[in-house]
């Protein structure tokens, strides 16, 4: 299936009268994810996962690049979020967050993966997750890029002191 097929059916999925949250796969998720927030170790292996699949499932699907930019962002707050370093979300987003990214790595899925589009639910899940959460997700990306400068200006710094 093309790129632009895919793309398209995901976003018919997702703008269609379909509510993701009244599936029984949701709720599952959401369930999990209840669980699951409240366990650092299992959130930082649940981050790396969800990084691994994209390296090693989605890896030939190179043209869901902006998708592909959302999961990584969503491993990323995940990881954060389980150090204690990002704590600056409310418990509902962080669920939903969580249960996106355990429906991603799951073998459970509405269609299999190694079918031909068989991203596309993955793919409408994470850009509905990524939809409804978006403000707090561009408060952690703002966030996670005041960390680098910050850090840079802290071996600046440790440089100059050296010298």
């Amino acid at each position: 299936m093309d790129k632009d097929k895919q793309n398209s059916q995901a976003k018919n999925v997702q703008a269609s009268n379909f509510d993701i949250s009244e599936t029984w796969a949701y709720k599952f998720f959401i369930k999990s994810a209840f669980k699951l927030v409240e366990k650092p170790k299992k959130l930082l292996d649940l981050a790396a996962s969800a990084i691994n699949f994209l390296y090693k499932d989605m890896r030939s699907a190179a043209f869901l690049h902006e998708t592909k930019t959302q999961i990584y962002a969503l491993g990323r707050l995940v990881r954060a979020y389980a150090k204690g370093d990002y704590q600056a979300l409310s418990i509902g987003n962080i669920i939903m967050i969580v249960a996106a990214l355990l429906y991603l790595i799951a073998p459970i899925d509405f269609i299999p993966d190694f079918l031909i589009g068989g991203f596309v639910d993955d793919i409408a899940i994470i850009m509905w997750v990524f939809r409804k959460t978006k403000e707090e997700i561009d408060f952690f990306l703002e966030w996670e890029d005041n960390q680098k400068v910050r850090i840079n200006l802290d071996e600046l710094k440790n440089e100059e002191k050296g010298n």
